[in-house]
């Protein structure tokens, strides 16, 4: 059985993988796509949408 500390600790690795892999994406295609300027605002505003996003997924990992 799964005791709740095991369960908290992989939700906190799977959002931190998760935020991770998004981060270094998000980054590559803002400045891919964009000027830096735009790719500044964009990066802001979207991470703090991907962090919202991956949430959920992190309590489901944790199941």
């Amino acid at each position: 059985m799964v005791g709740p500390e095991q369960s908290l600790r992989t939700a906190h690795i799977v959002y931190a993988l998760a935020i991770g892999a998004g981060v270094i994406w998000l980054a590559w295609l803002c400045l891919v796509h964009l000027p830096l300027w735009a790719a500044v605002l964009a990066f802001c505003f979207g991470l703090s949408l991907l962090a919202l996003a991956v949430a959920p997924l992190a309590a489901g990992g944790a199941l």
